[in-house]
């Protein structure tokens, strides 16, 4: 069902996390979780890293697809491709897009191919501005609000930025991301204990760990 950027709930200058998913340069398909917004004149802007796969593969093929999602376990398995079997996320979840020449995500709810119309870098991150081509709804079913979700998703997200201020020294910004995910797991241990909510959460906490213990190693 084709419908329009503003009928699946996205408005200009809020920042909505989705799944971007590409075309690696061998043609194998892949996703990153990842913010985007609606600019004036119904373009939508993707901030990858310059460092990422999804900047490099924007770069190269100009399309890409924003996939729309509630489940928290797409977004820790794009998030950390180690989690995956093999350490890539299964093909098989990918299928091509309808115009453009990038993978979407079979399970996505809705999803929005893109054409990059400018390309520009800010510091570390890049400003893909895109026009959306085809906007579609694939499953429009109402589910139950479950905080145990939202909590393992925001869990998920504070992660990928934990790691990159680990990374560059930046301790009091990793600290307060820590704390974050841990009021997460606490969360979702209230509202959804022994769910695959918690787990995430749990798996997020171990790699937390793993990663202080590496950067202490490596000062």
């Amino acid at each position: 069902m084709t419908t329009r950027l503003v009928d699946l709930g996205f408005r200009e200058g809020i920042i909505f996390e989705t799944i971007v998913s590409t075309f690696n340069s061998d043609c194998s398909p892949t996703g990153a979780a990842m913010g985007v917004s609606l600019e004036p004149g119904k373009r939508v802007v993707v901030r990858p890293y310059t460092s990422s796969l999804t900047y490099a593969n924007l770069l190269r093929a100009r399309c890409g697809v924003v996939n729309l999602t509630n489940d928290p376990e797409l977004f820790y398995r794009m998030a950390f491709k180690d989690a995956n079997p093999g350490g890539v996320v299964p093909p098989e979840w990918f299928e091509k897009a309808d115009i453009v020449e990038a993978p979407r995500l079979r399970m996505a709810e809705a999803y929005a191919e893109l054409v990059v119309e400018e390309m520009g870098v800010e510091g570390r991150r890049a400003s893909v501005v895109c026009r959306p081509v085809a906007t579609r709804v694939v499953c429009p079913v109402l589910r139950p609000y479950c905080r145990g979700a939202f909590a393992a998703i925001e869990a998920t997200i504070h992660a990928t930025r934990l790691r990159e201020f680990m990374a560059r020294g930046i301790a009091g910004r990793a600290s307060e991301l820590e704390r974050m995910i841990a009021y997460y797991g606490d969360l979702a241990r209230r509202v959804s204990p022994s769910s695959p909510y918690t787990r995430i959460i749990e798996e997020l906490s171990a790699r937390v760990g793993l990663w202080r213990e590496e950067f202490a190693r490596s000062r």
